[in-house]
């Protein structure tokens, strides 16, 4: 949903009991979040940016929001990644599990948005499929 703007702007019209100017503002700090990912900082520098942006919307507690750190730290880690290091191999699986959440997370806007709990697993895939 971050990334469909006019969606938003549609929905504001669809929904009058929304303050005027919110749905704006909301609009705005969801850029600051697509600005902020797609900055091209490199080996996930871009994280604190978008925990920032996510906060602005009050977002913060949401598996979006848990996901895009898990990317960003993967990132981090992985960006130190060579054939030749003994962790190779679990650098691999944590960035592609954290892709994953990421990319589940992205995928369900309710579910992407919807708070973190003890419930929610870390991923669709498990260490021990992998």
């Amino acid at each position: 949903m971050i990334d469909r703007p006019a969606m938003l702007l549609k929905l504001a019209m669809a929904l009058p009991m929304i303050g005027e100017g919110v749905l704006a503002s909301c609009c705005e700090h969801a850029e600051a979040l697509r600005t902020a990912v797609s900055s091209g900082v490199a080996n996930g520098g871009w994280g604190p940016a978008a925990a920032a942006a996510l906060a602005s919307l009050k977002a913060e507690g949401t598996e979006l929001a848990f996901a895009l750190e898990a990317f960003a730290r993967a990132l981090g880690t992985f960006s130190a990644a060579g054939g030749a290091k003994p962790n190779f191999d679990i650098m691999c699986l944590d960035l592609v599990m954290a892709g994953d959440r990421l990319h589940r997370a992205l995928a369900d806007p309710v579910k992407g948005l919807h708070a973190v709990g003890a419930d929610i697993d870390e991923t669709s895939l498990t260490r021990s499929t992998t």
